[in-house]
């Protein structure tokens, strides 16, 4: 469990990584699809994912939360290089694959976050059985 890693007070690795970063951890976005059986949208019929850029008030108030929280800790997001997001990772089930991977933006091969992007899924996929580096995909369709 990752919240129960990173507030071990006796990893150390754990401890270093507090003292270099702000974990934010949101353990669900979509808690009332999920009590009425939804996997993938809210109450309101929406997929969540889709409705982050531009989440209304009324219908996705938890979209409206996080990306509030974001803001309150990095106001200057954008206009500032040291104080950015380093990673945002959304975890969720899928409805026809299996085991554990991720999905990732698409940069060109010789961008330098071409390689950043695949550290993480390639270090868990040799901590895991479960995890498939290979079933990870590193684009972004238009159409999400």
């Amino acid at each position: 469990r990752a919240s129960s890693y990173i507030t071990s007070p006796t990893n150390m690795v754990a401890a270093e990584l507090r003292k270099r970063l702000v974990f934010r951890i949101i353990p669900c976005t979509n808690p009332d699809g999920v009590v009425a059986g939804n996997y993938r949208v809210s109450m309101s019929g929406n997929d969540l994912n889709r409705k982050y850029m531009n989440p209304h008030p009324k219908l996705h108030p938890i979209m409206c939360a996080v990306k509030k929280l974001l803001k309150e800790e990095s106001p200057d997001l954008m206009t500032q290089e040291e104080n950015h997001i380093l990673a945002f990772i959304d975890m969720h089930g899928h409805s026809r694959r299996k085991n554990i991977f991720m999905y990732g933006p698409q940069f060109p091969i010789h961008d330098p976050r071409y390689l950043k992007m695949r550290v993480m899924p390639k270090l868990m996929s040799e901590q895991s059985e479960m995890f498939r580096f290979f079933s990870c995909k590193f684009r972004v369709q238009k159409s999400k």
